[in-house]
């Protein structure tokens, strides 16, 4: 498992994502840790790079980020959902639907 620099993630998600200190901070440090899959893709975000296109069961982070509205961290906690191998078949379908369908704002 991978656990994110909690520093730098509270960097950025103040400064690309608007997160008060206080909130950065905590969503930080309490950030469980991601499947290895996700690290070269939150690290490359981490340095303000290009994040490599990552993909589990044909669903991108990048898709996932756009549809629910979340940063990358976020995003590759919900994707490690489908990486979950006693997730009901039942279950990964509807994680599998909830992360292609976009989040409607009213």
């Amino acid at each position: 498992m991978y656990r994110p620099d909690p520093k730098k993630v509270q960097r950025l998600l103040e400064k690309q994502y608007g997160y008060p200190p206080g909130i950065a901070s905590r969503v930080a440090e309490n950030t469980r840790p991601l499947y290895d899959e996700f690290a070269v893709a939150i690290e490359a975000w981490l340095r303000n790079d290009e994040m490599p296109g990552v993909s589990i069961d044909g669903i991108t982070l990048a898709e996932v980020m756009r549809n629910r509205r979340c940063n990358p961290i976020a995003a590759a906690r919900l994707l490690g959902g489908l990486l979950d191998a006693d997730l009901p078949p039942d279950q990964r379908d509807s994680l599998r639907s909830m992360l292609t369908t976009p989040v409607v704002v009213m």
